[in-house]
């Protein structure tokens, strides 16, 4: 997974008119104890997420559900149908959160990022590849990496791992964000 946060600026997708209202707002100066307390608020226990990180010197699995704690991450994010949140460490030990979600409330705490957003569909129906082919052993292996990789948060089986995602879009039609998503049966 690539973990830039955003798309090109330059990149035109659709009209300012197409998809559903969606924000990006952010939020420095969170502690951990902080920060998951957002995590709970923005994906309620019922909510079905994953999460991913990236620690100093790996890159976890991705997991379902939220993190129990934060303690080595250097950043990670955790997403769900209608959110995401991505945070990093801040040089005094505390974190910078960014929240990208449908709609138009934010989490508590947190400033609006310009102008309001559109979000739409990911034209590709499939969705974002992750590295590598499923393997016997439920992993993914590419022959870019010396280990393979764990997917098991997806609930997928597919021989490539896929998550979808939303494109956000600012007035004039441009991507200002990618968000991963996860969706549900029958949406």
């Amino acid at each position: 997974m690539n973990p830039d946060s955003s798309a090109p600026s330059s990149v035109r997708v659709g009209l300012a008119d197409e998809g559903w209202p969606a924000v990006a707002a952010a939020r420095d100066g969170l502690d951990a104890e902080q920060l998951l307390g957002t995590l709970r608020a923005v994906f309620p226990a019922e909510t079905r997420t994953c999460h991913w990180s990236a620690c100093l010197d790996t890159i976890s699995p991705i997991g379902a559900g939220l993190p129990a704690d934060l303690a080595g991450w250097t950043e990670g994010r955790v997403w769900g149908r209608q959110a995401e949140v991505r945070w990093r460490p801040q040089s005094d030990g505390n974190f910078s959160a960014l929240f990208l979600g449908d709609g138009e409330l934010i989490p508590e705490g947190f400033s609006a990022l310009g102008a309001p957003l559109r979000a739409v569909p990911s034209r590709d129906v499939d969705g974002l590849c992750l590295w590598g082919r499923r393997a016997a052993d439920g992993r993914y292996y590419s022959s870019r990496l010396s280990r393979g990789l764990d997917y098991a948060g997806l609930e997928t089986d597919a021989a490539q791992a896929r998550i979808p995602f939303r494109l956000l879009l600012d007035g004039a039609g441009q991507v200002r964000f990618v968000r991963l998503a996860l969706t549900e049966e029958g949406s």
